[in-house]
């Protein structure tokens, strides 16, 4: 994959294409990981995506892409635009037609016969809501 390729994946995804996008872009059994799931397989993958999705839109902004052959690291910037009330969003609740920015938001992927077969995802999610993400100085190694 180059970077053409990986931009082609974020567009489909901001446009809300995930079907599309794993198709064209993920291996049948890839691998994504983010802060709340792990999942195995491509139809999981667009099955979660759809759902997760419901009542906001997204959008991912490359800020840095690192692309090797074998994989590749993207630091992304991120807008959330809820399309309805959301009382029970995942980083703060949101009201019809608001924005949620967020930084921090790490890429690291694996390549398979020119296709994403592994996608983790790192977020600094303190940077959201310091309530909800609270991390313990005692707990940090």
């Amino acid at each position: 994959m180059k970077n053409d390729d990986l931009i082609g994946y974020i567009e489909l995804y901001n446009e809300g294409r995930f079907e599309e996008a794993i198709r064209l872009y993920f291996t049948q059994n890839g691998y994504f990981w983010n802060t709340r799931i792990a999942l195995h397989g491509a139809q999981k993958i667009v099955d979660w995506l759809i759902a997760s999705h419901f009542g906001y839109r997204e959008k991912l902004t490359p800020v840095t892409m690192t692309v090797e052959p074998e994989g590749a690291a993207i630091e992304l910037d991120q807008e959330f635009y809820a399309n309805e009330d959301m009382s029970h969003f995942y980083i703060r609740p949101m009201k019809k037609g608001e924005v949620i920015r967020t930084r921090g938001i790490s890429w690291f992927l694996k390549f398979r016969e020119g296709k994403i077969c592994y996608l983790k995802e790192y977020r600094l999610l303190y940077r959201c809501d310091p309530q909800l993400f609270m991390i313990e100085p005692s707990r940090i190694r």
